[in-house]
């Protein structure tokens, strides 16, 4: 039985990206004592239920054995992050997302691929650590350098993407005013400056005076994004008179549209995971 345990244990640490000494730090002992466990050592029965939780997993499954509870995927991830440290959440996500990338790229042998890590972590079009998967009926896009991870993932509706989307006409009135360097100045000047949804008001000379842009054209870019739906104004009766005040409507998605903006922009060189564009249709029709 201990050679069941202490094998289990190295292939679910192995399964999971972990080292032996992570699971050493969540349960509180040596890395030598993991080091034993994996060579036909047993675990204190005390350190059991710590080792299971690490792992997902119940005492049984730590046997090798069946387990009569429930293993709905889930309810496994809402638990292990319930579990997991708020310094460490997003870590554990970043590899959720990549563990699913993985699964729908269907490759044979990459259980324990690795993201890939660059070297230089400053430079923007790091080559080798995109990769893509593109079905009939999904398709993701990962950044797999975990200093600048994103998960991209989007199911096909039954209209197609294009059902997802703005006519030309829009999207033409969006690019072509964001295309004004000073327009775009403006946006990430708003971008920057909202630490939350509800961020203090604030007026085009505030706007004016950061960004040493007329007041005139000010006023004009703010009027546009009031349009856009990325801001509200409101008038305000002062003594010296009323004013225009606005509140910023940007969310996430602005950020992800920044993001991804971005990545459109530079030509990166896909990972050699990529081969896994078995769609056969046009993306969008």
């Amino acid at each position: 039985m201990s050679g069941t345990i202490g094998t289990s244990i190295k292939n679910l640490r192995i399964a999971q990206q972990v080292t032996q000494a992570d699971l050493a730090k969540a349960v509180g002992i040596s890395v030598q004592a993991v080091s034993k466990w994996e060579c036909g050592g047993t675990p204190d029965i005390q350190l059991l239920p710590a080792i299971a939780d690490f792992f997902d997993v119940t005492i049984d499954q730590l046997f090798g054995r069946d387990s009569n509870e429930s293993t709905n995927i889930s309810h496994l991830v809402v638990k292990s992050m319930e579990r997991t440290q708020q310094n460490e959440k997003m870590l554990k996500a970043m590899n959720v997302c990549w563990s699913v990338f993985k699964g729908l790229t269907a490759i044979p042998c990459i259980t324990n691929t690795a993201m890939a890590e660059t070297e230089d972590t400053d430079k923007v079009n790091a080559e080798c650590t995109r990769c893509r998967v593109a079905s009939n009926d999904y398709t993701a896009y990962v950044c797999a350098d975990p200093e600048r991870f994103s998960f991209f993932m989007i199911k096909e509706p039954d209209k197609g993407y294009s059902s997802l989307l703005l006519s030309a006409d829009d999207y033409s009135k969006v690019f072509s005013y964001l295309s004004d360097p000073e327009a775009m100045s403006v946006l990430l000047f708003l971008c920057r400056r909202e630490s939350s949804p509800f961020s203090k008001p604030f007026s085009a000379g505030y706007v004016c005076k950061a960004l040493n842009i007329s007041l005139e054209n000010v006023k004009k870019h703010l009027k546009q994004y009031v349009k856009f739906g990325w801001l509200r104004n409101a008038s305000v009766e002062l003594a010296e008179g009323e004013v225009t005040l606005y509140t910023s409507w940007l969310n996430e998605s602005m950020l992800a549209f920044l993001y991804y903006a971005a990545e459109v922009t530079y030509n990166f060189k896909l990972w050699h995971m990529s081969n896994t564009n078995i769609r056969q249709k046009p993306m969008i029709t």
